[in-house]
This record gives structure tokens, sequence and C-alpha cells, in this order.
């Protein structure tokens, strides 16, 4: 039971709760945060290129210098570069959800293999989870933070309803700075989300009070935070709009009652616009829908410096030294006049269609020499600032794409890579902490809400097939459906099990190939070949007409009593098994001659031998000559 002062909830009017929810709650934390807010938003604008604003601590004013005559400002965005190469590296390999299944039974474990590959589906195609991600990651590395919404929209796919998950902007997510979190999962007296809305949304949204809603009106803010909304200024927002674009900030606060409501849950909502309550709602969730994902893992929420913030002191120090080299070379090669005074030459039309030209003037009959200017040198100190960057922010040159200096094998780069990676496992971290979250709590809403079945594309072990999807909730299940159930046990892996390189990754799969780990069509989708599913059917087809053709000859060869075969061996074995067998041998293991082996098969040991790669281990090529030799005494009617 929520109380305010001596009064319970029930008892207060519309006006005393707004009141409550808004001056109690949310204008506090929005106060408290103002520090960070400001942080925010340097960060942002040194994104978006602007370079030279400053934050006076003393008035708490976001100043621009006013630029001195003559003076060059220029903007090298490392920043962005640096920022950039950390999201497309984070976010280079789609997460992958597996399900634990709860027992070992057949069924149970078919099942939950095919829920994994409905995350897939849904990761993709319904919830759109790369980009949101992207945008996740886009806010932690300049705000340290990002936020999730997770929950049901239930007028989507017309009327049948489908589970949504919303990347907030973490301006609107408002939360007091004594609120920690348990891995993502938020723990706060309460949440709120804040945000301009259009007037008419909220009018026609059939969820809140059908009379207070169209009393709603519109006003001219642009966001809660004075400073976010100083932000969207300076991105050409403005306030009131021209009619069917006014919008009204919406409040919608997520308040924890400890000791649980009618609903068996602990949260309330509260959604209020203007002085309007338009919907209270009490919930059966036992924790909050939105969750908190950190650049690293830390107990506060938010983090006191950011990715960015961290770098923008040694970009604005090489755009400084930049600007220099740049305003010493145009005062070198500006156009001089050495001239007495009194001179009585006219320069303007000289500076009204070329370079402006200086006049320098000296009394008549004195002794005036030309000083020659010295070209300016930082000491390389803008590659030293460009180097300190690299190390705040964990990239280097080659998760650029450039080629380091002295790297010329695709190894020396996997490493690089690979180094790399490893200064940015605080971030992947979190992630690896907070996708098994948002998948179970995705799966959780689906297994209660689809009653009915949906029909998802899926990766099956026979290639791709159209399944049925339902929750346990659902009545009945039809045979073959995929069910989800609540409670899922999930792991997310993130990062490439391959390489980071395309070499590296070729060489992984080829080695997995040869060993049978990995099959041929799994090896053409992760090669980015087109049309994997033909190419693979065709492969398939000609092995199989092959193996027809071998099992011929073989059967021919067996009538005429030639080939002294034991019964049940296996037929016309070809050459591919060869190859494994060379390895094998190479690698020093003894195998005796292979029953059934066909011509090609032998030929494929013969070739082998001959090769470069036999000759370097005379045992192994002795080995692999007697293998063979024994094929072809079997061949010839001469025994096993």
């Amino acid at each position: 039971m929520i109380k305010v002062g001596d009064k319970n909830w029930s008892q207060l009017d519309d006006n005393e709760k707004i009141s409550y929810l808004k001056d109690n709650l949310v204008d506090p934390a929005l106060r408290e945060r103002q520090q960070y807010d400001n942080k925010w938003y340097l960060a942002k604008r040194f994104q978006a290129g602007d370079h030279y604003i400053e934050y006076n601590t003393v008035t708490n004013v976001i100043e621009n210098p006013p630029r001195k005559r003559g003076a060059v400002r220029l903007v090298i965005n490392l920043v962005k570069a640096h920022t950039r190469a950390i999201k497309n590296f984070i976010t280079s390999s789609q997460p992958k959800a597996e399900i634990m299944p709860g027992d070992v039974d057949e069924d149970t474990v078919e099942n939950a293999s095919r829920v994994s590959a409905v995350i897939d589906y849904l990761h993709s195609t319904i919830l759109h989870l790369n980009s949101k991600i992207r945008m996740a990651v886009d806010d932690i590395v300049d705000t340290t933070i990002a936020f999730f919404e997770i929950g049901w929209d239930d007028q989507a796919k017309k009327g049948m309803g489908e589970v949504f998950c919303i990347s907030h902007d973490p301006f609107e997510i408002v939360l007091p700075l004594t609120a920690t979190l348990d891995g993502p999962i938020i723990l706060s007296p309460f949440i709120a989300k804040v945000s301009p809305v259009n007037v008419n949304d909220i009018r026609a949204d059939e969820r809140y009070d059908k009379k207070k809603r169209q009393e709603v009106e519109p006003d001219d803010e642009l966001a809660a935070s004075t400073v976010q909304a100083r932000l969207k200024r300076n991105q050409g927002q403005k306030g009131i709009r021209s009619e069917g674009q006014q919008t009204v900030m919406r409040y919608e606060v997520m308040v924890w009652d400890s000791e649980g409501n009618k609903e068996g849950g602990n949260v309330n909502i509260y959604t209020f616009a203007a002085d309007k309550m338009l919907k209270e709602e009490e919930t059966d969730l036992v924790e909050y829908q939105i969750y908190a994902l950190q650049d690293e893992p830390r107990r506060r929420i938010y983090g006191e410096t950011s990715t960015t913030a961290v770098m923008i002191p040694l970009n604005k120090g090489i755009n400084r030294l930049e600007s220099q080299k740049l305003e010493n070379n145009n005062n070198t090669l500006r156009p001089r006049v050495l001239a007495e005074k009194g001179h009585g030459i006219n320069f303007e039309a000289t500076g009204r269609h070329g370079s402006e030209v200086e006049v320098l003037e000296h009394n008549p009959g004195k002794n005036v020499q030309w000083w020659q200017a010295s070209p300016i040198s930082d000491g390389g100190q803008a590659e030293m600032l460009a180097k300190y960057m690299e190390t705040l922010s964990g990239v280097y040159e080659a998760m650029f794409g450039r080629n380091p200096a002295g790297g010329r094998s695709g190894d020396m780069l996997e490493q690089l890579i690979a180094a790399g990676a490893n200064n940015l496992a605080g971030l992947q971290m979190s992630l690896h902490d907070f996708l098994p979250v948002v998948y179970s709590r995705i799966l959780d809403i689906i297994a209660d809400k689809y009653v009915a079945t949906r029909v998802m594309k899926i990766a099956g072990a026979e290639g791709e097939e159209h399944v049925k999807v339902i929750g346990e909730e659902g009545g009945s299940e039809p045979e073959g459906a995929v069910i989800v159930n609540k409670d899922n046990e999930v792991i997310v892996k993130i990062g490439s099990w391959l390489g980071y390189t395309k070499d590296a990754q070729r060489e992984a799969l080829m080695s997995l190939g040869e060993m049978g780990a990995v099959d041929t069509e799994t090896i053409l989708k992760m090669l980015d070949f087109p049309n994997v599913s033909v190419i693979a059917q065709k492969a398939r087809e000609e092995r199989l007409e092959e193996a027809e053709i071998q099992a011929d000859i073989a059967g021919r060869r067996g009538e005429g009593g030639g080939g002294g075969m034991e019964m049940g061996a296996p037929v016309g074995v070809g050459p591919e098994i060869a190859d494994e067998e060379n390895a094998r041998m190479m690698n020093g293991e003894f195998l005796p001659p292979t029953p059934g082996a066909s011509p090609e098969h032998t030929q494929a040991h013969v070739d082998f031998v001959q090769s470069p790669d036999a000759q370097m281990s005379p045992e192994a090529m002795q080995a692999i000559a007697q293998h063979a030799q024994g094929e072809l005494d079997q061949q010839q009617g001469g025994g096993a």
C-alpha cells in the first residue's frame, strides 16, 4: 500500500497524486542528475562536431567562446572514429542464445533447440534487436548507461498482440541516484519515462480515461531535462508546432510497492500528461520491465566518465595543435608589402579580388629587414595524443582497418584485434549479463501471451523450416509445434567463434570441415555464399550420383570374383576418405588398408605420397605407401 503522508493513495485526488509523483519523485531526481546531464550533453555535442564549447563549473553554463580574428578552429573528430569502431566491433557478431533443456528427454532437448531458433527469429525479424543493441552501445559510450523496455503490446498485429523491446534515450528515463542494479535488473523506489508525445495520439489511446484524454492540451516543452531540451534545440527542434504535430510531456511513473498490490505484484504504473491523470494500473510485475546496460559492471547506475568524455581533452589537444600549424601556415603565406609611412598606395582592389594584403609600414630612411618565419613543428605531439586516445578507447589501428607499421601477416592483425577485444571486455561482459535477462523476459511474455499459434521461419536440422509457435498458457498444442515455457535458462554467446579477420575465419572453417565438426552448408553460410541451399543441394546430388556409380562398379567387380571382399564391407570408398586418412597418417597414426577402397581412393594416396607435404616426413610417407599398396593388392584379388 502506497502512502503519501498520513493518507493512503486511494484517498488522494488527481492533483495530489500528480503533485506527489512530479514534485516529490521525478523533479528531484532530475535535479540530482543534472551533473550527469551536462556531461552527456558535452559528449553528444562533441560527437556532432561541436569541439569548442565548454562547461563553466562556476556558473553551471555551457559556453561557446568567440573565435579571435584570424584564429583557425579545426575539428578533427577522432572521438567519432573511435566510438564508431567500438560500436562496429561490439555489434559485428549477432548474439547467439542457447536454451538449456529442463531434462534429458529427447523431445525436451529438441524443443529447447527449436526455441533457440525462435529467439534468433524474434531477434532479427520481430524485434529488430541488432539496431537496438547498436543504439544502446551508442548511448553507453556517451553516457555510460542504456535502457531497454520489454513488454506486450495488445494493439500490435491487428489486435493479436506482440512482444516489444524499446531502446530508450537515457535522458528520458528518470530514477534516483540511490537506485542500484542486480545485473541488468534495476532496484529503485521508482522509475519514470518522460517524453513528449503527440497530443492526438494521447486523445486516441483507448488505454486512457476517455474524458481526461480529450482534455489534454499541448505544451511547448521539448524535454523534462533542461539539458536535453537544449540538445534538441541545437538539433533544430522547436516547441509548439503546427496543428497535428503538437506535443505534450507524458509522464509514466512506475512506483515500487514493497507490500505488494491486489494483483500480487510490486509495481504500480501511473500515467499523466499536463494536469490530467490518464491511467492508474496495479500490475502483477515483481520487477520493473526496464533493464539497464552499463559500459562496464559497477554498483552505481551512472558512471562518472564515459568513453567519449575521457577522449575529449586529447582530441581538443590535437585540434589545437593542428589549428596552430594551419594558422601559422596561413600567416606565413599571407601577401605582405613593406612600405614607408605615408606610402599612399591603395590595396583595396587587391584585397577585394584576392587574399587580404597586409601592409608593414616603417619610418622613412630606417633600415628594415624581412623576418623569415620558421616552419612550426609539434615534435610529434599530435601523434602521441592520438596514441593516448587509442589506449583510452581500447581501439587500435587494426580495428580501424589500417595495417599497423610492421604488420604484414593476417595472424598479426588477428592478434592485434584480439588485444583490442580484451580492452573492451568490460562492455562485452555487461552484454553477456544483459542479453540473457532480455531474452528470458521475452520468452516469459511469449509463454504467457501466445495463446494462439504463430508461424515463424527458423533454422532446423534439415535447413530452414516454417513452424508453429505457442506459449505454455495456450490451449491445445498442435503436433510438431514449438512450445515456449516460462523460466527458461538462457545462455548468450557474443563474439566471433571463428576469428576476427576473414582469413582467420576461413582457416578455422576449413579445419572444422576437415574434422567433420561443421557441415558443408554451414561453411558456405559463414563464408557468405549466396543461394547456399541450392549449392548444398546440388553438391548432395552429385555425391549421391558418384556413390551410385562407385557402388555399381564395385558390384560388377564382385560378380566377376575378382574383388575378394568380405560381405558387408564398405563398397566403393571414395577419395574424400583418403584425404582424411592421409592427414591421420601424417600425424603418426598407422592405418591398415581400407576395405572396399576404390581406384580413385588409392590414387589419392599415391598422389599424396609424391607431394612435398608427404616428403617432409619419410616415416609417414612410407606408412601411406604401404597403406596404398595393401589397397592395390585387395583390388587385384590378393586378399585383405
